[in-house]
């Protein structure tokens, strides 16, 4: 992170902290459960962007968003499909959220469920197999 980018990140931190709405869900022990909304326990654990629509909900202007929380595309899911229809021996979908969890060490129930991070590093990997 550079510099400008740190100053900006306390500055943030500095308007939720003195915000209205802080300071009443502080009083009430209502933070951290206002907080689970981005899965951490501190804002300090949020990044810019997430500090940025922190504050929007906190002004009642947007809904939480977590970073955590963003979802495959649909060319992922279909990128993944498709290499795993061209690599495996066992071409089910059982079989492929498997393969899935061995690669991410996270088990969903449907190949919709994962994450973004996870969807690149399946990709990564079946590139690889598909390339051997």
């Amino acid at each position: 992170m550079s510099k400008k980018e740190e100053i900006y990140r306390k500055q943030l931190l500095a308007i939720i902290h003195t915000h209205p709405f802080y300071k009443h869900a502080k009083q009430n022990d209502a933070w951290e459960e206002f907080l689970s909304a981005w899965d951490v326990k501190s804002c300090a654990q949020l990044k810019i962007k997430e500090l940025i629509n922190l504050i929007a909900v906190m002004d009642g202007k947007d809904n939480p968003k977590s970073s955590t929380a963003e979802f495959a595309t649909q060319s992922q899911i279909y990128a993944i499909k498709s290499l795993w229809q061209r690599v495996a021996n066992d071409k089910s979908d059982k079989a492929l959220l498997f393969f899935i969890k061995r690669i991410t060490k996270n088990l969903y129930l449907k190949i919709e469920y994962i994450k973004k991070r996870e969807a690149s590093k399946t990709l990564i990997v079946l590139k690889k197999m598909e390339n051997k």
